[in-house]
């Protein structure tokens, strides 16, 4: 539904999720080149159109969509003939292999969504100018002051990008990318399928394309549990959709306990126990309140760690990987139906849930390591304060066979909501040695914890380490006094005291106070974007031809470019 509607927040969610370099080289492999600034120049900004993308490139990528994951070589010049009716140069005949870029399974997902019309219709209408009286899939795009807007939209044999705009840049009068772009699109599309001439053009080796997107192997189609099905032991509203088969599962390391993910996609099935009162009021006092002071629901269920098919499970919704998500998710739900996940695992003693009522949850430690892994941070000491370059120090044990790798994170404050690796990730088991090297002088002043996790084989956590730490400031702003030498950068110039340190020296300076200078905090995604030097966290933006999908539209051989 997201992807179809243009929905803005999901996308910001998924490329928080697996991260800007992530999605940037699955850009890169779809023929997307022009993203050339580091990733922390976009920001998650990148997926609603915050870096300039020509409009070739783009419909270069939904080509790859169309070619089933295979990137398309481009020609400008297709054919030369000279005056005589000979041909002097064919492109066909030279016709280099399209590049395996997407997985075809994902492609197929992708294009069954944007070829659904009965998916997009909530936000585009039943009958949109991106429907057609054939199979095809297409997407918009809009700048959020009408600079200018996109259609980009293909069939097994065809891809035609429209951009619509002022030469000048000035902004259109509300013209979006369903009233501007796609009715061109639509328009075009039909009269090529409708002239014969131009549909000849599509022939690849005399072959005419499929007129239906072939559907590879290695997909299942299964019910997916709708939000509103959930809650009791049986769904009882869902929809098909398609999934790999076999593909891989996810958990949500923080919570504590591991719901069966597969049975009921959609939704997780577990056993639920009930909390007493006093147990309600220390689980709710254990959750950290937001940056803004609010704080989720008191708990009233938790999660029972039982044996999947266990008596008495039910079908709760999915909670949110980060903690903010997860808050205000509860506060949206509560009292209006919805059985999120709990993020307590019920203490000793807890009732077994018979049923009625929402569950709301806590946190809670890691379930226990498998057998042969363990986990463990010796120094820094909880509580200890850090500065420049600090080793960490501990054992991360597992078996050669049972584990992928082990790797270091952190995370802002008492009691993080998201975690931020650094370093890298380590396939050889450590005893008692170097984990890792935390450059703490990089991070702004204040309370961390730093995490240790072994990753099984699974993509889940095997086991978990943690230690609270406080990283001190030492950073330090200096005034140059008149008259020094030169080299120096002015006046009330800002130094950083470990990298100027030669320069400092150098030079006749005074120190004036000590003061935090504005950083970019890597743990916290509040302050994506921001560089040091940028209090306010914002890039100038250039306008133009940078397009923004509305859902990401992420860029997401046989078809022909046009």
């Amino acid at each position: 539904d997201a992807l179809a509607n243009s929905y803005n927040i999901p996308p910001i969610q998924l490329i928080r999720d697996v991260g800007v370099p992530a999605v940037m080289s699955t850009a890169r492999q779809m023929g997307v080149e022009s993203l050339r600034q580091p990733p922390s120049y976009y920001g998650l900004a990148l997926t609603l159109g915050g870096g300039e993308v020509p409009l070739l490139e783009m419909t270069r990528a939904y080509a790859t969509l169309a070619n089933g994951g295979r990137r398309p070589e481009m020609s400008s010049v297709i054919r030369i003939v000279d005056s005589a009716g000979r041909t002097v140069a064919d492109a066909s005949r030279a016709r280099r292999p399209a590049v395996n870029a997407v997985d075809p399974r994902i492609a197929y997902i992708i294009t069954d969504i944007l070829s659904d019309n009965q998916a997009r219709t909530p936000a585009m209408g039943a009958n949109s100018p991106l429907r057609l009286p054939f199979p095809a899939a297409v997407k918009t795009g809009t700048t959020d002051d009408y600079r200018d807007n996109w259609a980009i939209g293909y069939t097994p044999g065809l891809v035609v990008g429209v951009w619509v705009g002022n030469t000048d840049g000035r902004p259109m009068r509300n013209s979006a990318g369903l009233e501007g772009a796609a009715p061109i699109w639509n328009a075009l599309m039909q009269r090529i399928y409708a002239t014969p001439a131009m549909k000849a053009t599509l022939l690849v080796d005399g072959l005419v394309p499929p007129a239906e997107f072939p559907r590879p192997g290695g997909l299942e189609e299964r019910d997916v549990c709708l939000p509103r099905g959930a809650g009791g032991s049986q769904c009882t509203a869902s929809r098909p959709d398609l999934f790999l088969a076999g593909g891989p599962t996810h958990w949500i390391a923080r919570l504590g306990y591991r719901p069966d993910v597969t049975s009921q996609p959609g939704a997780w099935t577990m056993v639920v126990g009930t909390l007493s009162g006093e147990q309600r009021e220390a689980a709710w006092r254990s959750l950290p309140a937001l940056a803004d002071g609010r704080r989720p629901p008191a708990p009233t269920f938790c999660a029972l760690n039982v044996a999947p098919g266990a008596d008495g499970a039910r079908l709760l919704l999915p909670l949110p990987p980060f903690y903010d998500d997860e808050v205000r998710a509860r506060l949206w739900a509560e009292g209006r139906g919805y059985a999120l996940a709990p993020v307590t695992v019920c203490p000793s003693g807890a009732g077994t849930w018979a049923g009625g009522g929402l569950p709301a949850e806590g946190d809670a430690a890691p379930p226990p390591a498998p057998a042969g892994v363990s986990a463990a941070i010796g120094a820094p000491a909880p509580g200890d304060v850090l500065s420049g370059a600090v080793p960490v120090v501990g054992s991360a044990v597992f078996p050669a066979d049972g584990v992928q790798y082990y790797k270091l994170e952190i995370g802002v404050g008492s009691a993080p909501s998201s975690w931020t690796t650094f370093g890298t990730t380590h396939g050889t088991p450590v005893a008692n040695g170097v984990l890792e090297e935390l450059n703490a002088g990089a991070l702004p002043a204040g309370d961390y914890v730093i995490r240790l996790v072994i990753v099984g084989p699974d993509g889940n956590y095997a086991a978990v380490a943690r230690v609270p730490v406080v990283i001190r400031e030492s950073r330090y702003t200096l005034r140059v006094r008149r008259g020094a030498p030169l080299g120096c950068r002015g006046r009330g110039a800002r130094f950083d005291a470990r990298q100027d340190r030669g320069t400092i020296l150098r030079q006749r300076a005074t120190v004036l106070r000590r003061q935090p200078h504005e950083t970019q905090s890597i743990a916290d995604p509040a302050h994506a974007g921001r560089t040091r030097g940028d209090p306010g966290g914002h890039h100038p933006t250039r306008a133009g031809r940078r397009l923004s999908s509305g859902n990401g539209g992420a860029p997401a051989g046989r078809a022909r470019l046009f």
